[in-house]
């Protein structure tokens, strides 16, 4: 993987971020949305998307820079200062606990049967500026119930998926902006 390169700048992705992604939804029982071989490294790797383009692009959204595998971008990324990188890894981390804090909160994390539905929500709370469950408005925290609760991943193309995340973040973007 591309990354690799990164080993001579004294940078292990896997040991900074894959590792401590991976161990967060063991923290909270959901580990298995890690048993495919391909989500161990993929997944991760996509939800660094919200991350970079809140810190690096100013909150700009691009349609291709969901957080699915298709749209990873690590020539984008290794290219970063390592500072930069760890910065976006942070971003996503904190992201990460605050969406398994969010659907644990209300009762929704097994049902959130798909590593999509973290990985979205990684990048919502990517876009916004919570720190904490308690920092999310009951107006959001119900908008996003009802997100987790209607939104359909099954058999959806590239493009659909895309869509889908880009109508999150807009959601994200517009509620936040009414606080």
């Amino acid at each position: 993987m591309t990354f690799s390169k990164l080993k001579v700048k004294d940078f292990d992705i896997y040991t900074e971020y894959t590792l401590p992604f991976k161990d967060a939804f063991k923290v909270f029982g959901v580990e298995e949305l890690f048993s495919p071989f391909t989500t161990n490294v993929s997944y991760p790797i996509a939800a660094l998307n919200p991350a970079y383009e809140t810190i690096i692009k100013g909150r700009k959204h691009n349609i291709n820079y969901a957080p699915i595998p298709s749209d990873t971008k690590e020539d984008i990324l290794i290219k970063l200062e390592i500072s930069k990188l760890r910065e976006i890894i942070s971003l996503t981390l904190k992201s990460l606990t605050l969406t398994l804090e969010f659907l644990d909160d209300v009762e929704l994390l097994e049902s959130a049967d798909r590593v999509d539905y973290i990985s979205y929500l990684i990048g919502f709370f990517a876009y916004s500026e919570f720190d904490s469950l308690t920092d999310i408005p009951q107006n959001i925290k119900n908008e996003l119930l009802d997100w987790v609760r209607t939104v359909n991943f099954n058999n959806q193309t590239n493009s659909s998926r895309r869509s889908l995340f880009n109508d999150l973040i807009n959601k994200s973007l517009s509620l936040h902006q009414t606080i």
